[in-house]
């Protein structure tokens, strides 16, 4: 006699993240054997695995499901809030960041900041999508491991953030790209800021424009003394449909910089 019975709680998902954390190592590992790939040795293989297993997560169809059976006028400010608190960060597809496809480009950045301090990282914009209507999906993630104050309750040393990243496509104001997913100001209550933007509107710019990330570091509950180790991941993603291959272009416009930094050039 056999039987399937229910289960859910922190155990079953630390096993869960536990093994995917385990299948992401080799990913890494292959990484680092690859052109300008020793930039992951500037920070702890925990720091990165943290943020790709957080990188994967999508509300996807129960949060479409829950905000239309939820949502009124009097709780639309809020709800996305409201169902933080039950969904997280959501649902984890380890395939979306195990491998790129021709639709979707993932890059990696990383490094150390101390208190007021910040840095800017740069993810070119393939040429091909500019003018082009249709379905895309940026992600960014940042985790960082931060020194705790057990006294305080803020516990927090160390507060890193990213405002909206800016770009071409529209992800601030213009609304051409828009939030969907985790509340966002709720994602930067903890150790790890993972915002999710789509839009389908096209959008206008030249080879060379990127999308500029910029990660802040603040003292939170005092004091915070020496650098904190980050990692940040960012994906685009696109229709298929579009039929643009935006893995190659977009990685031929990251190996050129790295090429010119390792050669010294300007």
């Amino acid at each position: 006699m056999s039987a399937t019975v229910p289960n859910r709680g922190t155990s079953n998902a630390t096993a869960l993240m536990s093994r995917g954390a385990a299948l992401l190592v080799p990913v890494l590992a292959e990484l680092r054997e690859t052109e300008g790939g020793q930039a992951l040795d500037q920070v702890a293989y925990a720091v990165w695995l943290k943020a790709l297993l957080v990188h994967g997560a999508r509300w996807g169809e129960a949060g479409d499901a829950y905000q239309a059976l939820f949502r009124t006028p009097a709780n639309c400010n809020k709800l996305a809030e409201y169902l933080t608190r039950l969904l997280g960060f959501g649902r984890v597809d380890l395939n979306a960041v195990r491998e790129c496809t021709k639709a979707r480009v993932t890059a990696l950045a990383g490094g150390t900041l101390a208190a007021e301090a910040g840095a800017e990282h740069r993810f070119p914009l393939p040429p091909s999508l500019s003018g082009k209507r249709g379905w895309r999906r940026l992600v960014v993630t940042l985790a960082w491991m931060t020194p705790i104050h057990p006294l305080n309750h803020r516990w927090r040393r160390a507060h890193l953030w990213f405002a909206s990243p800016q770009s071409k496509l529209s992800v601030g104001s213009k609304k051409h790209l828009e939030r969907r997913g985790a509340d966002w100001q709720a994602v930067q209550r903890g150790t790890v800021q993972h915002e999710v933007f789509e839009g389908g509107k096209a959008a206008a710019f030249v080879d060379g424009d990127e999308v500029v990330v910029h990660v802040s570091c603040r003292e939170d509950a005092k004091v915070l003394s020496g650098a904190v180790p980050y990692a940040l991941a960012v994906t685009l993603e696109v229709d298929t449909a579009i039929g643009i291959d935006i893995y190659t272009e977009v990685r031929e416009r990251v190996l050129s910089k790295v090429r010119v930094v390792a050669g010294g050039g300007g």
